[in-house]
């Protein structure tokens, strides 16, 4: 509702369900002051579709519960949405009485995140935020150098120049986007990428993850990539997916 309004968007509250459901939607949607439709079918699909005939340019869902046998399987209906979708799908796990404050923006330099920030920005829901422009470096080769005998000062000059390497891309995805002077802040952190972009998160009191995720087509559309993945089943806060194409 907030988003609807601050952009002055028209807001469609949307339910995939009998039509015993149809009078508490319309209490839902008259309090949202926004248009209802009742739909019976598959929950993801009904989602897709009616997002694709109204030309919605974004998607606003909860976030999954407990995951049945079917779910781990196949993906949350939440995750189904988010591997299909042509636009960005934004996952609310808290109820935000405000526009978001703090933003970590992640990227792994990649197109597709490199897109995902271009559209986040575009999106308007940067307005008033704080944003954390952050890379997440690894350091794969220590488990190797330390099996070797590699001395701690060699794995140290390792650590540096993953760390050097990250920083300067940083810089150039920065410039890229724009971002140089617009008081985005860079952050650069080593570890494991969902779990610690879910940390940072939390450490800096981020209220929102923007994350890119790559647009696939056939059988390769049921997996998203996995630090996406990862961050939609883990992120303590809201988290904004947004695909390649959008």
């Amino acid at each position: 509702m907030h988003l609807a309004e601050k952009t002055e968007a028209d807001l469609l509250l949307v339910h995939a369900g009998d039509a015993d459901a149809q009078d508490q939607l319309n209490e839902a949607a008259k309090a949202a002051g926004a248009a209802a439709q009742l739909k019976e079918g598959d929950p993801a699909k009904v989602i897709l579709e009616t997002a694709r005939g109204e030309e919605a340019e974004l998607i606003v869902v909860g976030a999954p519960g407990r995951r049945n046998l079917r779910e781990m399987l196949t993906g949350t209906n939440v995750e189904q949405v988010i591997r299909q979708s042509s636009v960005p799908v934004l996952m609310a796990v808290n109820a935000e009485d405000g526009p978001y404050r703090r933003v970590l923006l992640t990227t792994d330099f990649s197109e597709a995140s490199v897109l995902a920030a271009t559209s986040f920005f575009r999106s308007g829901m940067a307005a008033g935020a704080q944003v954390y422009l952050c890379n997440v470096f690894d350091t794969p080769a220590i488990r190797l150098m330390t099996t070797a005998g590699t001395t701690t000062a060699d794995i140290q000059h390792y650590i540096a120049e993953q760390q050097e390497a990250s920083a300067d891309n940083l810089k150039v995805v920065a410039e890229q986007m724009g971002l140089a002077h617009s008081g985005v802040l860079p952050r650069l952190q080593r570890g494991t990428a969902a779990q610690t972009i879910c940390a940072v998160a939390q450490e800096i009191g981020a209220e929102l993850i923007v994350v890119g995720t790559q647009g696939h087509s056939g059988i390769r559309r049921f997996f998203l990539g996995s630090v996406a993945e990862e961050v939609l089943r883990k992120s303590p806060v809201d988290v904004l997916a947004v695909p390649a194409l959008a």
